[in-house]
C-alpha cells in the first residue's frame, strides 16, 4: 500500500463526480422549480417534506451505485498508473467525505427554499450533518459491497448474495425507517458510525484486492 499520491487522485474523483452531479442536480432542480411554479397550490407541507426526503433518497442511491462501480475502476486505473492501494482507499474516502458535505449543503439549501417547515423543525446544521452522514454512508456501503464481491469466489458470491439480499429486503428498510423517525440530532450518530464502520471494512478489503478484468 505504498505510492501514496492523493492530490491528483482526489481531483480525478471529484472531477467526474462533479460532472455527474451537476447534470443530475440540474435536472432535479428544474423539476422542483416546475412543480413549485405550476403546482404551488397543490403542494402541502406533507408533500414538500416528501419531496425533500425523496431528493435525499435519490442522491443516496446515486452515491451507492457510484461506490459499487467506481472502486473497481479506480483500483484498475490507479494501480496501472503506479499508485498504490493506499491512494485508492484514501482518495475514495476523502472524495466521499467532500461529496457528502457539499451535496448535504445543497440539499439543506433546497430544503430552505422548498421545505421551510422541515427546516424550522430540524435546524440547518443538524439537517446538514445528518444528510452529509447519510451520503457518506451510502458511498462507503456501495464500496464495501463491491469489494466483498471482488474478493469472493463463486460459492461465496452466491452465499453473500442470498444473505445480503435478505438483509436488503427485510432488515435495512426497517433500520432506515427507524432512523428517519428519530430526531436528526440522534439519527446522525448511527449514520456516521455506519459510514465509519463501512470505511474500516473497505480499508481491510482493499489491502489485498487484486486487479481483475
Amino acid at each position: 500500500m505504498n505510492n501514496l499520491n492523493l492530490k491528483p487522485a482526489i481531483l480525478y474523483q471529484l472531477t467526474y463526480i462533479g460532472r455527474f452531479f451537476l447534470i443530475a442536480l440540474a435536472i432535479i432542480a428544474a423539476v422542483f422549480v416546475v412543480f413549485r411554479l405550476f403546482f404551488a397550490t397543490m403542494i402541502t407541507i406533507e408533500n414538500e417534506t416528501n419531496i425533500s426526503i425523496n431528493l435525499i433518497s435519490i442522491i443516496s442511491m446515486m452515491l451507492f451505485i457510484i461506490g459499487i462501480v467506481g472502486i473497481r475502476e479506480d483500483i484498475k486505473m490507479f494501480l496501472q498508473h503506479g499508485s498504490g492501494r493506499k491512494t485508492v482507499y484514501f482518495s475514495t474516502l476523502i472524495a466521499s467525505l467532500i461529496t457528502g458535505v457539499v451535496l448535504g449543503l445543497i440539499c439543506e439549501l433546497l430544503k430552505i427554499l422548498f421545505d421551510a417547515f422541515a427546516y424550522a423543525e430540524t435546524g440547518f446544521i443538524a439537517g446538514w450533518l445528518m444528510t452529509s452522514a447519510a451520503f457518506f454512508f451510502a458511498w462507503q456501503l456501495g464500496t464495501l459491497i463491491s469489494l466483498i464481491y471482488y474478493r469472493l469466489n463463486t460459492f461465496g458470491i452466491v452465499v453473500f448474495s442470498i444473505v445480503g439480499g435478505a438483509a436488503m429486503i427485510f432488515c435495512i428498510p426497517i433500520i432506515i425507517t427507524y432512523i428517519s423517525l428519530m430526531y436528526p440530532e440522534i439519527a446522525r450518530l448511527p449514520l456516521l458510525l455506519c459510514g465509519i464502520l463501512a470505511a474500516g471494512g473497505n480499508f481491510l478489503l482493499i489491502r489485498r484486492a487484486q486487479v481483475k478484468e
